[in-house]
């Protein structure tokens, strides 16, 4: 019986482990090819829907404000091992999958049309000037609107 229940702790660590890091629906590539600069709120809604949505907040830059929506998206995977021993012992092989933050950033004004998309690093190396302006007042909302989610707040 012991050696039963030895055999299913690293399962339901793991699993454990894993309902930890779940939060909003992850994007599919499929849902992120169909943005566009451009696109309004609505438009992007029939395609990513507001529950995937991890992070939103308000900010203001340049004199104009902006919405902006963070998202998560799988951009690769890393693989461990565990071992189980019951009367023997096997490497169990454990794939995790790697997320990062993506935001679309829209107009705060109707109709929110996309201003731009991406990663923070590729939003902030955008050689557009009207994306990469808007970045030092995004990452400070960003940085508030986090603490406050991460604080009990919305």
């Amino acid at each position: 019986m012991l050696k039963t229940k030895r055999c299913w702790v690293p399962v339901l660590v793991m699993a454990g482990l894993l309902a930890g890091c779940v939060s909003a629906p992850p994007l599919s590539r499929t849902q992120l090819n169909a943005v566009q600069r451009g696109d309004t709120l609505a438009a992007v809604r029939q395609n990513i829907k507001p529950e995937s949505v991890n992070l939103e907040y308000r900010f203001s830059a340049n004199d104009r404000d902006y919405l902006a929506q963070h998202y998560r998206v799988e951009t690769g995977i890393t693989e461990s091992t565990t071992v189980v021993c019951t009367p023997g012992c096997f490497p169990v092989p454990i794939i995790i999958p790697i997320f990062t933050p993506y935001v679309i950033v829209y107009e705060a004004d109707p109709p929110q049309r996309v201003l731009s998309y991406g990663t923070i690093e590729e939003l902030s190396k955008n050689p557009d000037d009207a994306v990469s302006s808007v970045m030092p007042s995004l990452k400070l909302a960003m940085e508030k609107a986090s603490a406050a989610k991460n604080a009990g707040g919305k």
